[in-house]
């Protein structure tokens, strides 16, 4: 059984491409032929100095909504970074007490945002960086545009809303579990919350990022010895109508207006 990811690694030679995931005990598997293969200590240190390093570069400061509202004020400017496609278009913060409410500045950018989400609006959250006054935080946003807007020319009807840690929907007065999900994945720190977390937050983080139908974050969280089985399993997220989470003893972290049906079983 593979052991917890850590990373991948992908190594290129004149005849073929080979892809490893790396485990936490820094130890690689080749998921395609069922192999382990142990490295040696110096070849571990190194693999983990770069992960290290692409870690500081990769994701943005995990901030409280109090912080990040100073930090990118309304009225403000800022660069919003796709985590998953690395696609980058600019946004003004124009409203929000709870979350902030943001506008793409251009046609261009708007075109850009629209190609994160495959040319449609969508609730979907997707884990983004927000690039604002020298400072990365980590951010989630969906990709509907509702309400009003205020900038004309482009071509976005109305505003989108970007999500920092404690951040509220308008309608309720908790986080939301799947843009907290974001954050995290934005942050680094979703790896630290699936070591530790309990067999409920486990089982609700699983749950969301299956109802978000984020394909990376369910394939860290499942065994991948059986690569049919996992494809398979992919394969049928798109079928998933909808998602309900219920605990008959206790409440979980929080309500989860959900509902599922898997189409696999």
């Amino acid at each position: 059984m593979p052991e917890l990811p850590f990373g991948y690694l992908t190594l290129h030679s004149k005849n073929k491409v080979q892809h490893y995931m790396v485990s936490y005990a820094l130890n690689l598997f080749d998921l395609e032929h069922g192999i382990k293969r142990k490295l040696p200590q110096e070849t571990k240190d190194k693999i983990l100095s770069y992960i290290q390093w692409l870690e500081q570069h990769h994701y943005g400061k995990e901030v409280s909504w109090k912080e990040a509202s100073q930090l990118f004020p309304r009225m403000g400017f800022a660069e919003v970074v796709d985590i998953e496609t690395g696609k980058k278009f600019n946004v003004q913060r124009r409203a929000g007490s709870q979350h902030a409410d943001v506008q793409p500045l251009t046609a261009a950018d708007t075109k850009t945002m629209k190609e994160i989400y495959q040319g449609k609006g969508s609730w979907k959250r997707r884990a983004i960086l927000v690039r604002s006054g020298g400072h990365i935080l980590a951010g989630s946003m969906h990709g509907m545009p509702h309400g009003a807007g205020a900038i004309s020319g482009n071509e976005f009807p109305g505003h989108f809303c970007i999500h920092f840690k404690d951040s509220t929907t308008h309608r309720k007065r908790y986080p939301d579990p799947a843009h907290d999900l974001m954050i995290s994945k934005a942050s680094g720190n979703l790896f630290d919350l699936m070591i530790r977390g309990t067999p409920d937050e486990l089982i609700t983080l699983f749950v969301t990022a299956i109802s978000e139908q984020d394909e990376s974050v369910v394939k860290l969280m499942i065994n991948q010895a059986n690569t049919e089985k996992v494809q398979a399993f992919m394969q049928s997220l798109d079928d998933i109508e909808g998602i309900r989470l219920t605990n008959l003893s206790k409440p979980l972290m929080r309500p989860f207006p959900l509902s599922v049906r898997f189409p696999f079983s």
